[in-house]
């Protein structure tokens, strides 16, 4: 389906150089309160483009059936062929008396001059009941019939002296099929999961990882034990094309691909969606009393640098501002921006936000008319 969401365009920017007060401050609400209206935008665009994915995987899924259809067609031509395989000379019998158990067996063929291959697997099994042997021949003289056999499959029990001896089809499966756990690797720019010595891989440490080294066709199942961030590049294509920031616990399912590895499938252990571009996380600190030339760190606690910051006064004590009376409660957004004796600057990383306060008596309003002691500070943060 089509994406159909549009995202609105924000209003005018305010421009402290030449808008009067009132102005800047109208147009700065105006710009903030639009703001807080991009998320359900945003969220609903990422909807529609998930809809969109999962159509494509349904098509996707339709393909993968024509395939299975394809490889059992292939199935069933090699069945013919090992049928056709079954000639005279890939049947035979055998008089020697054995007891049917693992191992090496070796017994004489009644006929000479058959053609069995060493390394290919056979059955020898017994006129009665479901009693039989199988595994690769490990030797064998044609002029003379004496074979000997590893034999690694059994069924039934007791000794026998009449065998029929012939080829086997490929051995199907017939129980659960379990991933064998690898050696954990440390994390590193390129991680080499050809390498790993089973399917299902813990990654260890927190270095930046951009590129998979996998066989094309070869899968392997990644467990995240840390925190590290994975790169959307040319050797390593993820999810939404957006760079990944794990979290221990987390796992991805990874493929390898002509042009690189791709990760088919990511899931985080929290069970929050894999957000790529889509809001999906949200802070709001306490209100903070404003020390004039003091600084702030507030905690987000969203593991990765927040997408969103918006700062806010909120009245505690009431103030005309510009002929209009500001009640206690009433909130104001901030335009952050600094002056030596109003304003304040805000950054941020992956932990923490941090501020600074101008040295002035007044607030970090839009300009120096909001006193600080009348007033509160708050962030609200969004990731």
């Amino acid at each position: 389906m089509p994406i159909a969401q549009q995202i609105t365009l924000l209003p005018p920017a305010p421009d402290p150089a030449n808008d009067t007060p009132q102005d800047f401050s109208q147009k700065a609400a105006a710009s903030v309160l639009a703001q807080r209206g991009l998320p359900p935008e945003l969220n609903a665009f990422a909807s529609q483009a998930n809809e969109t994915a999962a159509e494509i995987n349904t098509r996707a899924t339709a393909v993968a059936t024509a395939a299975t259809a394809a490889l059992a067609a292939a199935a069933n031509a090699a069945r013919d062929a090992a049928t056709a395989a079954s000639a005279p000379g890939t049947n035979a019998t055998s008089a020697t008396s054995m007891a049917i158990g693992l191992g090496t067996k070796t017994f004489t063929l009644a006929q000479t001059g058959k053609l069995f291959g060493r390394s290919t697997t056979i059955t020898i099994s017994a006129p009665t009941g479901d009693n039989w042997m199988s595994g690769p021949i490990t030797a064998f003289n044609s002029a003379t019939g004496e074979m000997t056999v590893n034999v690694t499959n059994i069924s039934g029990s007791g000794t026998f002296a009449a065998w029929t001896v012939s080829l086997s089809g490929a051995a199907g499966l017939t129980g659960v099929v379990n991933e064998l756990r690898a050696a954990n690797i440390a994390s590193a720019a390129t991680v080499n999961l050809g390498a790993a010595t089973g399917n299902l891989v813990h990654i260890t440490g927190t270095t930046t990882i951009s590129a998979f080294t996998l066989a094309v066709g070869a899968e392997r199942s990644v467990i995240f034990d840390g925190a590290l961030t994975l790169i959307n590049s040319s050797g390593l294509s993820l999810p939404s094309d957006t760079n990944i920031v794990t979290a221990a616990g987390d796992r991805a399912l990874v493929r390898g691909d002509s042009n690189g590895a791709v990760v088919t499938h990511y899931q985080r252990a929290s069970g929050l969606p894999v957000a790529g571009g889509v809001i999906s996380k949200e802070y709001l600190s306490p209100d903070q009393v404003i020390v004039a030339g003091g600084t702030l760190t507030l905690a987000h606690g969203f593991g990765s640098r927040p997408k969103l910051i918006q700062p806010y006064l909120r009245c505690v004590v009431e103030q005309v501002v510009n002929n209009v009376t500001h009640q206690v409660g009433d909130i104001v957004p901030v335009i952050v921006q600094w002056n030596a004796s109003f304003g304040c600057r805000i950054k941020a990383d992956t932990s923490n936000i941090s501020v600074r306060y101008a040295s002035g008596a007044n607030g970090p309003g839009t300009f120096d008319i909001y006193l600080n002691d009348n007033w509160r500070f708050f962030i609200e943060a969004f990731a």
